[in-house]
């Protein structure tokens, strides 16, 4: 195998042969921060058991990534069978830090979370319904942030369910909730977390859930969506922006940072600028504002009140034509 530094303390690695494996296990001691993809075939999992006792100990990890996105499904319904049935090595990691699990697949999970120290400063868990339910079912450290991404495109309904049930059981100060899958007809009511404060989605999402949402989240501090739909409330909010000319009462939620746009022109001019006009209004404690493919007219509007609607802004974003 390549020689590598006795001090090495970064490393990204596929774990598909035992080169990579013994690559691992040398440098278990040192290792402060760690990305490991794969493995794709549970089989080369030995050469970690047979050399560890099944019990791999990274003594100063502080950073962990683990990803499963490029992993392929069991080829048949044995060896799903062979899978399931070996059990993955225990790995310690009483030092770490922040960890970022990602899976989208039906493989058995590289260690087990329940053994992480009982602080961490950040978790991420980016998956499936199935990654989902394996988490909601063991318990997880107290952690500074946690943030749950749901790469689904079906399973919506009962995954939101999970994802409530987590937040629930989490301590945690800091909450982020993530859905980057276009694909899925979102509605944010179906997340419910009065400690949630942060809301990043770039699935289709109507009008009215974003509004109630922001509204049932007094902590919300960031917001990024792309692609809102009009839903039914399109005329709800042209008759409130008529009626209240002198401006809309501020949300509860004391917003610093939004992020609001379209990746493609694909909606109507007047239905984007009216929504985008809506939040604007409500949202006075902005810091930073970034807004892609909107309307030019909307930004000129910004651009003249923001000094007066907007004390503390400090960063503004504008891309688009």
């Amino acid at each position: 195998m390549p020689a590598f530094s006795t001090n090495l303390t970064h490393l990204e690695i596929n774990m598909n042969s035992k080169l990579h494996g013994s690559a691992l296990l040398a440098h278990s001691k040192t290792l402060v921060d760690l990305t490991l993809y794969g493995p794709k075939d549970t089989s080369n999992w030995a050469p970690f058991m047979a050399d560890s006792s099944q019990r791999i100990r990274f003594s100063n990890l502080k950073t962990l990534h683990l990803n499963y996105e490029q992993l392929a499904a069991p080829a048949s319904a044995n060896a799903a069978d062979s899978s399931e049935q070996m059990s993955p090595p225990t790995l310690e990691f009483p030092m770490l830090e922040h960890l970022t699990y990602q899976n989208r697949t039906r493989s058995v999970p590289f260690f087990n979370i329940a053994q992480l120290p009982p602080k961490l400063k950040s978790l991420c868990i980016r998956g499936d319904y199935n990654t989902l339910k394996y988490i909601a079912g063991i318990d997880l450290p107290q952690t500074n942030a946690l943030t749950i991404s749901y790469i689904q495109s079906n399973e919506y309904k009962a995954a939101s369910e999970l994802i409530n049930q987590i937040f629930a059981k989490n301590p945690s100060e800091h909450l982020g909730f993530l859905c980057d899958t276009r694909s899925i007809k979102l509605n944010l009511l179906d997340i419910c977390c009065p400690k949630l404060n942060r809301i990043r989605v770039a699935a289709p999402t109507g009008f009215y859930s974003i509004i109630e949402a922001i509204d049932k989240h007094p902590r919300l501090a960031s917001l990024a969506f792309e692609n809102v739909v009009p839903g039914d409330c399109s005329q709800r909010l042209t008759n409130e922006l008529l009626t209240n000319k002198e401006g809309l009462p501020p949300f509860t939620a004391r917003v610093v940072s939004l992020s609001l746009g379209y990746r493609e022109l694909d909606y109507p001019q007047d239905t984007m600028l009216l929504f985008a006009k809506y939040l604007l209004l409500r949202l006075t404690y902005l810091q930073r504002v970034c807004l892609r493919n909107l309307p030019s007219s909307l930004f000129t509007e910004f651009i003249k009140t923001n000094k007066n609607r907007y004390p503390h802004l400090e960063n503004v974003v504008w891309v688009g034509n």
